[in-house]
């Protein structure tokens, strides 16, 4: 499982994150991963999955935090179609942050959850 985040790690994250944490990867040591291991089982899977889900269909409001510095996951047309679909949602689009949001900016989402939070208990 090191290996598997390690190596794209710097591709995940934005460069400030990336600077600071990269002393602590590539650092060798790599064993197989536990075949029971759920990051396995979800690589295993996702092809088997049926992502084809009715968004619009979402009765509950949704905060969408996007990470723009993510370079492999990150599409934004695929973005840009979900987000379309979603009846109740408020979109952020953040430039200083890749996929790992939480570890890159975690005041900033405490922050950005706590208002979303009040938005929709105000609404309430």
């Amino acid at each position: 499982m090191q290996l598997f985040t390690d190596v794209p790690f710097p591709l995940v994250v934005n460069q400030e994150f990336a600077a600071k944490a990269l002393p602590n990867f590539l650092k060798g040591g790599y064993q197989p991963m536990d075949p029971d291991h759920p990051h396995l089982n979800l690589m295993s899977h996702a092809r088997e999955a049926d992502w084809a889900i009715d968004w619009s269909k979402l009765a509950l409001p949704i905060l969408n935090v996007t990470g723009l510095q993510d370079r492999v996951f990150y599409e934004a047309e695929v973005v840009d179609r979900l987000y379309a679909t979603l009846p109740d949602a408020r979109r952020e689009n953040w430039a200083d942050c890749g996929h790992m949001i939480p570890l890159e900016r975690p005041e900033r989402l405490a922050e950005s959850l706590a208002r979303f939070r009040a938005e929709i208990e105000a609404r309430a």
